[in-house]
């Protein structure tokens, strides 16, 4: 559903890409990317931040997801291509990236492909190179049989996650919350009783599915190929955040990151989970990423 507050740009191959802005009109701009599933809605979780911070986040659905068209073939190292189109239509040419989750790696591909346009990326509990067996092997056995299926036979994707399964979790998207509360540290649990983390999760997960589940199938597949791109290789300064008791994502995928990216700032966090960090660091992850163009509005 389309709200007041979203909007649409066409991009030149004539797909439609939708974006949700949040925090202030006219602060340092943050390009955001959400998790899996999920959609620009998501961003609302750092609406608080960006207006304290001065941010201008903009957030937006990547193909398949919410309002923006699926694109057949689409590989993670085309993202920056759509980010720096909408980026042009708004007249921006300088920002900054932040990726939560599954929305890392596409934070990071836009360092690594856009270093004249991105000041700086943020990962906030981001998934690892999951194509890679190793970093697979240390993620839990629900994700490690969803991956391998979408390696594997992606066909059987399409039979368990069918119109069925997405309708009801579009009509009962609480659901997901007894699924990722299950094993989840006390951290995330907590941040799950939130009345406003829960309101702001469910209307983001009912987007990412509002034309079926394909947006978030190819994304599974999309991540267990490899991804055209090397994080070491990134010019621009990149700042980390990961929940040492993470569920979701293990810490040690960003420690990977930690290791190979080379100008890395890396917080490590105690007692945190994958839900927690960006609710709780949520003004000083914007903060980090914005100060500096902040300061000179």
């Amino acid at each position: 559903m389309k709200r007041p507050t979203d909007r649409l740009h066409r991009l030149p191959d004539g797909r439609m890409i939708g974006f949700a802005e949040f925090g202030v009109a006219d602060g340092a701009p943050l390009f955001y990317c959400h998790g899996l599933p999920s959609a620009r809605l998501e961003g609302r979780l750092f609406d608080t931040a960006a207006v304290r911070n001065r941010a201008r986040l903009i957030a937006i659905d990547r193909p398949g997801f919410g309002l923006s068209s699926p694109k057949a073939r689409f590989q993670l190292a085309d993202w920056p291509d759509d980010v720096a189109s909408l980026a042009d239509a708004l007249g921006i040419s300088r920002f900054s990236v932040l990726g939560v989750s599954a929305g890392g790696p596409y934070a990071l591909v836009c360092g690594w492909k856009m270093p004249g346009w991105v000041q700086r990326v943020g990962v906030v509990c981001g998934l690892g190179p999951v194509y890679d067996p190793a970093a697979l092997s240390e993620m839990k056995l629900a994700s490690r049989i969803s991956f391998s299926i979408a390696q594997r036979a992606p066909w059987l994707l399409r039979i368990i996650y069918n119109p069925l399964t997405v309708r009801y979790i579009r009509h009962h998207p609480e659901v997901l919350f007894t699924i990722l509360g299950s094993g989840a540290c006390s951290a995330d649990r907590r941040a799950f009783e939130r009345k406003d983390v829960r309101e702001i999760l469910c209307a983001s997960w009912c987007e990412a599915l509002i034309e079926g589940a394909e947006g978030p199938l190819s994304e599974l597949q999309r991540f267990v190929a490899p991804w055209g791109f090397d994080p070491s290789t990134i010019e621009v300064p990149v700042h980390l955040w990961h929940g040492n008791d993470d569920t979701v994502v293990p810490v040690s995928h960003g420690r990977r990151y930690a290791q190979s990216v080379k100008d890395v700032r890396s917080r490590f966090l105690a007692g945190e989970g994958h839900f927690s960090v960006p609710i709780r660091y949520a003004d000083e992850i914007v903060r980090t990423l914005v100060a500096e163009e902040a300061a000179r509005e």
